[in-house]
C-alpha cells in the first residue's frame, strides 16, 4: 500500500503513511496514536487501522511470558485476574470526555483478547462450576442464539458516537464467548456459521479487514470521495486480495514447519519496512 500511496495521495498524507508503516512494523502504532491523542481518521487514513495488530502482538509478547513463569495450576486464577484489571482500566479510561486514547490502549483492550484465552484454559482444564451449571440448565442452541443476537445488535446499533469499548464492549465479547461456549448444536445460528460461505469469510476475515480499510482510505484520498461512493469497487477487490493473501502468504506460513525460517523472514520484513518508513518520513 505504501508504494501505491506514493502515486495516489499528496506528500503530507504519504509521509504520514510512511510513519504509520514504521510504527506498525515494530508493533507500536497504537502507542504512536495515543501520543497523538488517539485520533483515528476513518475516512482518509490508509494504514492507521494496523494499530489493532500492534495491540494483538503486544498482548502475545507479554501474556505467554507470564504463563511461562506461572504454575499451570494458577492459570485459571491469573487470567481472570488480568481480565478484571484490564476491564477496570478500560472503564477508568472512559471517564474523561476524550476517550479516544482508550480506543487504542493495549491495557484497555487486553480483556477482550483475554476472554478467548480464558475459554481456552477452561476447555483444557475444566470449566468453573457456574459455567457448568449454565451449560447444564440452558440449551446450547439458546446460548448460541443469544450470542448471535448480541453480536448482531452490536453490528447494527453501534456507531461512531457509541461509548466504546467501555461497558458497551461487553456486548459483542460476551456474545462471541456464548457462541464458542455453546459449541456445536442444531440452532439456526450455528447452522448459519457452519455454512461454507461463512466459514470462507471467517478464514479470510483478518486479511479482509486489512485490505478493505486500506483500499477505502487510498481511494478516498485519491478521488476525494465518500466511503459509500467507492464501496462497490472496494468490496470485490478486498475479497479477492484477502483470498490471495490467505492462499499464498498465510497458508504458506501455516504449513511451513521451519520455525527459524519463519522467524528470520518475519524479522527481515520488520526491519525492512520500519527502515523504509523511517527513511521516507525523514526525507519527505
Amino acid at each position: 500500500m505504501l508504494p501505491a500511496s506514493y502515486f495516489l495521495v499528496d506528500s503530507v498524507v504519504f509521509r504520514l503513511e510512511a510513519l504509520h508503516t514504521t510504527a506498525s512494523a515494530i508493533f507500536t502504532q497504537n502507542i504512536m496514536l495515543a501520543w497523538q491523542g488517539g485520533t483515528i481518521n476513518t475516512g482518509h487514513a490508509i494504514l492507521v487501522h494496523m494499530w489493532s495488530l500492534s495491540v494483538e502482538e503486544q498482548f502475545y509478547l507479554v501474556i505467554p511470558f507470564l504463563l511461562v513463569v506461572t504454575p499451570r495450576t494458577m492459570f485459571r486464577y491469573l487470567l481472570p485476574a488480568l481480565w478484571i484489571a484490564s476491564f477496570i482500566v478500560n472503564i477508568c479510561q472512559m471517564i474523561p470526555i476524550d476517550t479516544s486514547q482508550n480506543y487504542v490502549s493495549t491495557f484497555g483492550r487486553a480483556w477482550q483478547i483475554l476472554t478467548g484465552s480464558i475459554l481456552a484454559v477452561w476447555v483444557a482444564d475444566g470449566m468453573p462450576y457456574f459455567v457448568r451449571v449454565v451449560k447444564e440448565r440452558v440449551p446450547a442452541s439458546s446460548l448460541s442464539t443469544l450470542g448471535m443476537v448480541m453480536i448482531g445488535y452490536s453490528v447494527s446499533y453501534f456507531t461512531f458516537s457509541s461509548s466504546y469499548p467501555g461497558y458497551t464492549g461487553l456486548l459483542p465479547v460476551i456474545g462471541t464467548a456464548l457462541v464458542i461456549t455453546a459449541g456445536t448444536n442444531t440452532s439456526m445460528a450455528v447452522r448459519f456459521l457452519n455454512c461454507k460461505i461463512m466459514q470462507w469469510i471467517g478464514l479470510i476475515s483478518y486479511p479482509l479487514y486489512l485490505w478493505a480499510y486500506a483500499l477505502t482510505g487510498l481511494m478516498n484520498n485519491h478521488y476525494n470521495a465518500r466511503i459509500y461512493s467507492v464501496s462497490l469497487l472496494v468490496i470485490p477487490v478486498s475479497f479477492f486480495l484477502s483470498w490471495l493473501s490467505t492462499e499464498t502468504i498465510e497458508r504458506y506460513f501455516r504449513n511451513n514447519d521451519n520455525i527459524s525460517f519463519k522467524v528470520n523472514l518475519t524479522l527481515t520484513w520488520m526491519i525492512t519496512l520500519s527502515a523504509l518508513g523511517l527513511t521516507i518520513t525523514l526525507c519527505q
